[in-house]
């Protein structure tokens, strides 16, 4: 049973990055929190461990997205570079901080976060005006260094990557749904090579990790996911060349609220 959840996982995560620019972490997350169990991996490393294996899923997913992008002039490259290095900052820090707290501690962290992003995300659907052409609205410089950190931080931290940040960031100023996935996709590549290396580093201060780890990556799991992931992107970008808009922005903030009602779930069972 929880091989068909990783592969459907997997291929839902393939969907969001290219569509989303989601790395996957959203949905892959979840689900190996689910199923790690199964694996009788020790409670106290199942956040760790879902945050390390999400994290190497969403670096391959961004890839292969990344390509689909830059073909299509979806990537503000400018905008990037200018982020770029706050974005190493942030993902650094969350890296640091994550690997000290308990499991339930980077649940509540990861919901108290998304569902900030929930209320922001629905005043800005409540009250958005037309959209601007992406050249004339362009996010001044503090706010490009606050979108930064707080990528890399909750990126790395939580292993899902920088659009829970950019997408609603990036809406503010008038970009596209697909703007805002192709700039993520380029920060998930950022946040996943400086995350895996630095779990990689700091795995010998972490105990109860079971066999066939590396790091906080899971290796029983990533063939699942791979799989998927495989048969998801490119179905991903074919959904991004034919949905409109409007119907790209709710399947976006519905998956949100489902994340975090799967979330808050595997929450209340450490009180319950």
């Amino acid at each position: 049973m929880e091989i068909i959840i990783l592969i459907i996982a997997g291929f839902v995560g393939g969907i969001l990055a290219s569509l989303f620019g989601l790395g996957g972490g959203l949905v892959l997350v979840p689900a190996l929190v689910i199923c790690l169990p199964f694996y009788h991996v020790d409670p106290s490393v199942v956040m760790h461990l879902s945050v390390g294996s999400s994290l190497l899923i969403m670096l391959l997913n961004s890839l292969a997205a990344i390509v689909y992008h830059h073909q299509a002039k979806n990537i503000d490259w400018l905008l990037f570079w200018q982020i770029f290095p706050f974005a190493v900052v942030g993902t650094i820090v969350g890296c640091v901080i994550s690997i000290q707290l308990p499991t339930h501690i980077l649940i509540l962290l990861f919901l108290t976060f998304l569902f900030v992003i929930l209320i922001r995300f629905m005043v800005h659907l409540m009250y958005r005006k037309k959209y601007k052409v992406l050249e004339h609205s362009r996010p001044p410089m503090l706010n490009n260094v606050l979108s930064g950190v707080l990528s890399g931080f909750i990126g790395a931290g939580m292993g899902v990557g920088s659009s829970i940040v950019m997408v609603p960031f990036l809406k503010r100023y008038g970009f596209y749904i697909r703007h805002c996935a192709g700039i993520s996709c380029c920060f998930n590549v950022l946040i996943a090579l400086i995350a895996v290396f630095i779990y990689g580093l700091l795995q010998a201060k972490t105990e109860a990790l079971p066999y066939y780890t590396t790091g906080f990556i899971f290796w029983p799991v990533i063939i699942w996911l791979v799989l998927g992931s495989i048969m998801g992107v490119p179905f991903g970008t074919w959904l991004g060349r034919r949905l409109s808009e409007k119907m790209t922005t709710s399947i976006y903030f519905s998956l949100l609220i489902i994340i975090f009602l799967v979330m808050l779930s595997k929450l209340l069972e450490f009180y319950y």
